[in-house]
């Protein structure tokens, strides 16, 4: 008895897949087309999760209502004019970077609003603890396995990714030293980072 799965078999799981992907992007992009919430309808839907930090979630609110809201628009003419081919219009489609440094505490509430956001929104989250990289080459983790990380938080697909918050936590833990060894934790990873946060585009390298 073969306890392998026949090749009939094995197309047909195949191809549930990639109707799985095509009905995630379309749900991920369908949902950034019709995102339409104001700041304040955005804040008031937060003031349910988090109590307090009124001034943070009012400059958060407005800066992640109008990304969205571009990004929606300029999906919207990208669906267009591709006349609805969804990868042809992420790959044309090119909005501001919208970055935002978060500033506080230990415990005032930075990790939990910031995902919140990223829920009422509906897009994919990751939070990076920044004390956990290197540079490539060296014991940790390098900046590269942040986008692996958002790639895994999105279910595998790039599309639902490249629409996610990625929250670096701990960043000043990374600032460059002067010593007399080799800094491997310090600006090695600021220019990793640096690739993310200027809205350059970024390889994804995934072991077989």
């Amino acid at each position: 008895m073969d306890g392998g799965i026949s090749k009939q078999k094995q197309e047909r799981i195949e191809e549930k897949i990639v109707q799985m992907r095509a009905g995630q992007e379309y749900e991920a992009v369908r949902e950034i087309i019709e995102f339409d919430k104001t700041p304040a309808d955005l804040k008031a839907e937060m003031d349910r999760f988090v109590i307090g930090q009124e001034q943070g979630k009012k400059i958060m609110c407005t800066a992640i209502s109008f990304h969205y809201r571009r990004l929606g628009q300029a999906l919207k003419k990208g669906m267009v004019k591709s006349h609805g081919d969804i990868d042809i219009a992420l790959r044309n489609t090119r909005t501001p970077k919208a970055n935002i440094m978060i500033i506080g505490p230990t415990g005032c509430g930075k990790t939990y609003t910031s995902e919140t956001s990223s829920t009422l929104v509906g897009v994919s989250f990751v939070h990076e603890d920044m004390t956990k990289f290197s540079e490539v080459g060296y014991v940790g983790q390098n900046a590269s396995d942040i986008l692996v990380d958002l790639l895994l938080a999105a279910g595998g697909n790039p599309t639902v990714a490249q629409m996610g918050i990625v929250y670096f936590d701990e960043v000043d833990k990374i600032a460059t030293e002067t010593v007399a060894y080799k800094d491997v934790s310090g600006r090695g990873v600021q220019k990793g980072l640096l690739h993310m946060v200027d809205g350059s585009d970024n390889t994804v390298h995934i072991g077989k």
